[in-house]
């Protein structure tokens, strides 16, 4: 564990390190403003932090403390959302949501130490050796599964990213409005398959007789709660976004309706891939 954690470590630096020196260049020649560079700096740091964070959450799920897991998210989200309020009321900036972030990251840090070490007890004693053998499974198993990371990360991000860069700000933020909406229904795979990863395998090691049809009943009560949340996305998208966001955010409305209905299959593929990636070592 502390083997792979400490590459996640290193990796993270390394990367942080990296887009914190070149945060002007990106700054001006990506974002066409030089003002960015501070808020990319910014967020860069709370990315550091956020391993840190996710090395917590991985621990939790090797451990099956899914209550301990579930809640990271939940913490982090609420006292961002609790500074960043208390930060407008001193000044309107866009650093504010930066700082909230940063400052969150690190107060979940402290808070769960305790857990931490409740969960691992020898966390913090336990001595690091190199099992050349061990070490060789998991380089193997984690370059496959970061092949499938990366694909996720250039489909999740490379939409915003290419907008960014060849559409003026407008249709980014149109964008971006339908984006927080959907993600409400990419949530619901998500939650389960945190549950799902450590069960199958589980189930599979015991070669439980009755795993596969676990999976297809998984799989059609999940059509059965997301498909008629993303009908009404995609039947009312107008009426949706002018109650939250506005009537100048309407038309993020076509943008909605897609996504609600690519978020119905990416609910399986989540699902689906958490279980493959489980049980392919096992």
């Amino acid at each position: 564990i502390l083997f792979v954690l400490g590459i996640h470590l290193i990796l993270s630096l390394i990367i942080s390190i990296v887009f914190f020196i070149f945060a002007d260049f990106i700054a001006l020649n990506y974002f066409h403003s030089p003002a960015v560079a501070v808020i990319l700096r910014v967020m860069i740091i709370a990315f550091f932090l956020s391993t840190i964070e996710y090395m917590y959450g991985f621990i939790f799920y090797g451990f099956q403390k899914m209550n301990f897991h579930s809640l990271i998210d939940f913490l982090r989200t609420l006292i961002i959302l609790v500074i960043t309020f208390f930060f407008f009321k001193l000044n309107k900036s866009v650093l504010m949501p930066a700082y909230a972030n940063v400052i969150a990251y690190i107060i979940v840090i402290l808070l769960y130490v305790p857990l931490l070490l409740k969960t691992f007890p020898t966390f913090f004693s336990v001595q690091l050796k190199f099992d050349k053998k061990i070490a060789k499974g998991f380089m193997k198993f984690g370059f496959y599964v970061s092949l499938g990371s990366i694909g996720i990360l250039i489909l999740s991000y490379a939409d915003t990213l290419l907008l960014t860069y060849f559409a003026d700000l407008k249709q980014v933020a149109l964008y971006n409005i339908a984006i927080p909406l959907v993600s409400l229904l990419w949530y619901f795979s998500r939650a389960i398959s945190i549950v799902v990863y450590p069960m199958s395998s589980e189930l599979w090691v015991r070669k439980h007789k009755n795993f596969s049809k676990g999976i297809e009943m998984l799989q059609k009560y999940s059509f059965v709660i997301i498909i008629p949340i993303a009908l009404i996305m995609f039947s009312f998208p107008d009426i949706i976004i002018r109650m939250l966001f506005g009537e100048i955010y309407v038309p993020a409305q076509y943008a909605l309706q897609i996504l609600s209905a690519g978020a119905i299959a990416y609910t399986v593929m989540n699902i689906n891939n958490n279980i493959l990636v489980a049980i392919y070592l096992l």
